[in-house]
């Protein structure tokens, strides 16, 4: 089942107001497109994005993806352009479709961010939460400075109970103004 079967069907069974959809890594890029595809369908959108460590631009350009090609072994500009050319195959990376940061991002909703601030994909959190505040979108970015790249996955690491309180914060919010 595809995230957008999925989105219509939960916002037709529960609603779209009470969805949050979340995100890491590639899945943050994917949630991003796939609330641009929903509202430019005229669905109705979720409460929240939670975009975690977002890989939404896919050219692999940034500062911060390059800085990283031999300092980290693991999540670096190498690994990110294998990823991402295992994903797009022969598209542009350039597409909005595909590098999410790139699209029109106005009327999504509010979005809560948050990456190591000297990750590989630290540049793409950052050029996201500009592009959707540019677009209107009210954005919350948040970089944990002594971090790992998609730190909210490890429940050991200090920095993740305070990253997981902000988001159900954000959460309880959206789900009210909703």
């Amino acid at each position: 089942m595809s995230s957008m079967a999925a989105h219509t069907w939960l916002a037709r069974e529960h609603g779209a107001d009470r969805i949050v959809v979340s995100g890491e890594c590639a899945g943050g890029g994917l949630a991003v497109a796939m609330a641009v595809r929903l509202r430019d369908a005229g669905e109705p959108l979720p409460a929240l994005l939670h975009l975690v460590s977002p890989f939404c631009d896919l050219t692999v350009s940034s500062a911060s993806a390059n800085a990283m090609a031999v300092s980290d072994p693991w999540l670096n500009r190498d690994r990110l352009r294998l990823l991402g050319a295992s994903y797009i195959h022969a598209a542009e990376p350039e597409d909005p479709s595909i590098s999410p940061v790139r699209a029109d991002l106005r009327g999504l909703p509010p979005m809560l961010v948050q990456a190591a601030a000297g990750e590989a994909l630290a540049d793409d959190a950052r050029t996201l939460a500009a592009a959707a505040e540019a677009a209107g979108v009210d954005v919350t970015l948040e970089l944990e400075d002594d971090s790992v790249h998609s730190f909210v996955l490890f429940d050991f690491l200090p920095e993740t109970e305070r990253a997981l309180g902000q988001l159900a914060a954000h959460a309880a919010g959206a789900l009210a103004a909703a």
